[in-house]
C-alpha cells in the first residue's frame, strides 16, 4: 500500500529566512477523518540485529552518561541510509543554529545566562552524546562513512526533533520509528489531531493521523508534542511558544534550579497550589536540612507537625557530570518556638537565594529566531522564580504572625474574611492557594 496524502498538500513557508515545509488541509475534514495514512513499510526503525549488536557490546543499559539503547539503534539506523534516500534529501543539513547541543559554551553563556536548569540538560545531553559515540567507535558499530561525531549528533538531532513512539489503541504494538510526511507538521496544544497505530490493508500496520475535531481547507496541519514547558521544546525542537495553559488552567514549564546542593523543579503558577506546592517544600527542605539533622522538617517531624515532616524520602545519588562542549497552631509546647524559628529562617533563605537567581539572568542577545527564543524562555523562567520568591516571603510572614502567638487558622480566616467582604486578598489567588496549602500542611 502506498501513502494516501490526499487530505493534504505540501507548503513551503520563510520563516525568520528560513524555508520550512507545513502541512495543510487540502479541504474541510470532520472531526474523525484519516488525515495522514502511512504504511509501516515506508517508516525508519531500528532493526533487530543492530539492537542484538548493541546488547553484545556490553552496551551500557542504566547509565546516564549514555543514550538509551533503542535511541542509539534508530540514529545508527538514520545514519546508515545513503544520502540518496528520498528521506534524508529532505531532512535540514545541520541542527547548528537551532538545537543548543551545538552550541559553543560562549553562545550558551551568552544567551542561556542564568538557565541553570536548561544548562545542565544540555551539558547531560552533550555527555551522553560523546560517551555513546566513544562506545559504538570502539566497538566498529557505526555505519562506513559515517564515523564521525558530528554526523552522530545529527542523527540524533533528528530523532530528538522528529521521532515518533507509537503504540496501538488495542495495546500490544509498539513502534519507535521516523515517519515521512507526518514529521511535518508541527505541534500545537489542545490536540488538533492524534496519531498511532492501526491494522491497514493486508494485515499491514499503519501509522494514522486522525482529526479529533473539525480541520478547516487551507489550516495548517498539527499535533501535540506533549505537555511540554518551554526548556524542553527548545532543547528537543529548537523552539520555545509562550506559556501554554492545559484544560485544569495548569502550567507545563517547569524550571529546575539548584538549591542547598539539591536540584528542585519549580512548575510554573496555574491550576490551584497542589501543582506548586512541592516546589516550595523542596526549597525549604533544601535550605532547611531535610535531609540532615536540625532542619525544619526534622523538627515537624519529632514534634507531630503534619504532612510536612514525612519520612524523609531517600534521594537518588546522582553520578557526577562534566561539562561537554559538542563544538493552625502548632500543637506541641515545647517545640514550637523551635520550629516557627526554623521556618522563618529558611523562608527568608530561600527567599533570598530566589532574588540572586533571578539577578544573575544574562541581558539576552537582539535578534530572531534562537535569541528570540531564549529571551522568551528566560522571561518565563524569571517569573517562576518571583512567584516562588514572593510565595516564600508570604509564608514567612504567616510563621512569624504564628511567633507572636497569633492563631494560624484565625490568620487564614481573616483573608477569607476580607475576600468575602469586598476587601482585596493578601496575596493574588493562585499565590494565596499556595500559601493556605503550605501553611496548613506544615503549621496548623
Amino acid at each position: 500500500m502506498s501513502l494516501d496524502v490526499s487530505n493534504i498538500c505540501i507548503d513551503e513557508i520563510t520563516i525568520e529566512s528560513s524555508k520550512q515545509r507545513i502541512i495543510r488541509a487540502k479541504k474541510h475534514l470532520q472531526k474523525g477523518t484519516i488525515v495522514l495514512r502511512i504504511p509501516s513499510s515506508k517508516t525508519i526503525t531500528s532493526s533487530v540485529t543492530t539492537l542484538q549488536q548493541l546488547q553484545s557490546s556490553c552496551y551500557p543499559l542504566t547509565n546516564k552518561n549514555y543514550l538509551p539503547i533503542t535511541d542509539t539503534a534508530l540514529v545508527l539506523a538514520l545514519i546508515s541510509l545513503p544520502s540518496t534516500h528520498p528521506y534524508i534529501q529532505i531532512l535540514p543539513e545541520s541542527f547548528d543554529e537551532e538545537l543548543p547541543v551545538n552550541w559553543s559554551h560562549a553562545t550558551l553563556s551568552d544567551l542561556l545566562k542564568g538557565s541553570e536548569g536548561i544548562l545542565k540538560s544540555i551539558s547531560s545531553r552533550s555527555s551522553a552524546l560523546q560517551h555513546t559515540h566513544a562506545h559504538l567507535a570502539l566497538h566498529n558499530l557505526l555505519p562506513f562513512g559515517a564515523e564521525d561525531l558530528r554526523t552522530f549528533v545529527w542523527g540524533h538531532c533528528v530523532l530528538t526533533s522528529r521521532a515518533f513512539r507509537l503504540t496501538s489503541k488495542a495495546g500490544g504494538v509498539s513502534l519507535e520509528c521516523f515517519v515521512p510526511v507526518m514529521d511535518l507538521c508541527n505541534s500545537q496544544r489542545p490536540r488538533q489531531c492524534e496519531y498511532g497505530i492501526e491494522e491497514g490493508e493486508n494485515g499491514e500496520v499503519d501509522v494514522v493521523l486522525r482529526a479529533r475535531r473539525e480541520v478547516g481547507e487551507g489550516e495548517e496541519i498539527t499535533y501535540s508534542y506533549g505537555a511540554l514547558g518551554g526548556a524542553r521544546t527548545l532543547v528537543d525542537y529548537g523552539f520555545v511558544v509562550e506559556t501554554v495553559r492545559e484544560p485544569d488552567g495548569s502550567c507545563n514549564e517547569v524550571v529546575e534550579i539548584e538549591m542547598g546542593g539539591t536540584w528542585v523543579g519549580l512548575r510554573g503558577k496555574g491550576g490551584g497550589g497542589g501543582y506548586t506546592y512541592g516546589g516550595l517544600k523542596g526549597m525549604v527542605e533544601a535550605v532547611g536540612g531535610g535531609g540532615g539533622e536540625g532542619g525544619i522538617w526534622d523538627l515537624l517531624e519529632e514534634e507531630g507537625g503534619g504532612e510536612g515532616g514525612g519520612e524523609g524520602e531517600e534521594e537518588e545519588e546522582e553520578e557526577e557530570e562534566e561539562d561537554f562542549d559538542i563544538y493552625g497552631e502548632i500543637e506541641d509546647d515545647s517545640g514550637e518556638e523551635g520550629v516557627v524559628e526554623g521556618a522563618v529562617e529558611a523562608l527568608g533563605e530561600v527567599g533570598r537565594l530566589l532574588e540572586e537567581k533571578i539577578r544573575a539572568y544574562g541581558e539576552g542577545r537582539e535578534g530572531g529566531g534562537r535569541e528570540l527564543y531564549c529571551r522568551t524562555l528566560q522571561s518565563i523562567e524569571k517569573s517562576i522564580l518571583a512567584f516562588y520568591r514572593d510565595a516564600a516571603g508570604e509564608v514567612r510572614k504567616v510563621a512569624m504572625r504564628i511567633k507572636e502567638g497569633e492563631d494560624v487558622k484565625e490568620i487564614l480566616e481573616g483573608w477569607e474574611a476580607r475576600k468575602r467582604g469586598g476587601g482585596a486578598g493578601e496575596v493574588d489567588e493562585e499565590m494565596e492557594d499556595l500559601v493556605k496549602k503550605f501553611v496548613m500542611i506544615n503549621f496548623a
